[in-house]
């Protein structure tokens, strides 16, 4: 019988990589702590961060992706991986994320072609797509990038791809509300997994178009506490979480949770 170290627990596990080892190392994470097994059987939402067709890290490594389709078609009853890009008028079937999917014969959705349903926020409605609360598990594979207006985005600010677009955009031009919002939208989508990528990421704006830039951060985190995983990572684009104004709202609502924080790097060598 497999037995998880880390069993029952809220957890950050992360490790120090470069681009040829990463999928190596994370494979050998997901199978050393059975972070997979949970999805035996069950129907598995996955949400890349595919905001535009910007390549990596602007947008989820599509080798991340590819890792994990191969895993769980062994074991899940259903996959879908879903997103919907901030950019207009992009052929989103031609972004090397919705490729991997094609390899694999797995379904990828536009959340334009999907339901949506409205909530309040601080007296606002807010139209989000809730396809994902329908699966039995979400799993969130965000990228750590500097964001112009939420100072960094990682796996809570990932959850803003569930709402409508347009709002999504006028949210961007209210700070106040938008990291309110992005606090709200972990209580409807809660991912029993984050696979988080700072392997490399974005400095000075979140994409290219924005002014942004690559550079070599060479980390990568796997958690199931988005609010704490935040937090945690915040430190390595040298902010503190009290920097970031929807960590501060986020924990107005989760509080604060101890966590299990494992620095596997040395397993590796």
């Amino acid at each position: 019988m497999k037995v998880n170290p880390i069993a029952d627990t809220d957890f950050i596990i992360f490790f120090k990589t470069t681009q040829e080892e990463k999928v190596k190392k994370i494979e050998s994470v997901l199978e050393k702590f059975n972070l997979l097994d949970q999805f035996n059987n069950k129907r598995v939402f996955i949400k890349p961060n595919l905001v535009s067709m910007e390549p990596f890290p602007t947008t989820t490594d599509p080798r991340v992706l590819d890792l994990l389709l191969n895993k769980l078609k062994k074991i899940c009853k259903e996959i879908l991986v879903g997103d919907l890009p901030a950019q207009r008028g992009i052929k989103i079937e031609e972004h090397p994320l919705v490729k991997v999917t094609r390899q694999h014969e797995v379904k990828f959705t536009n959340f334009l072609d999907t339901e949506l349903s409205q909530i309040t926020i601080d007296g606002e409605s807010v139209k989000i797509y809730t396809l994902a609360t329908t699966f039995d598990r979400i799993i969130s594979l965000p990228v750590l990038k500097e964001h112009k207006v939420c100072r960094m985005t990682f796996s809570l600010k990932n959850n803003v791809g569930f709402v409508e677009r347009d709002y999504r955009n006028l949210l961007h031009k209210n700070v106040s509300l938008l990291n309110r919002t992005i606090a709200v939208l972990s209580t409807f989508f809660k991912p029993s997994l984050v696979i988080g990528d700072a392997s490399k990421i974005m400095v000075e704006a979140q994409e290219v178009r924005w002014g942004g830039r690559e550079r070599e951060l060479g980390f990568f985190f796997i958690s199931n506490n988005p609010v704490e995983l935040d937090i945690f990572a915040s430190q390595f684009l040298n902010l503190s979480y009290q920097d970031v104004p929807y960590l501060i709202e986020s924990i107005k609502i989760w509080g604060r949770k101890e966590c299990v924080i494992k620095d596997v790097t040395e397993d590796f060598h």
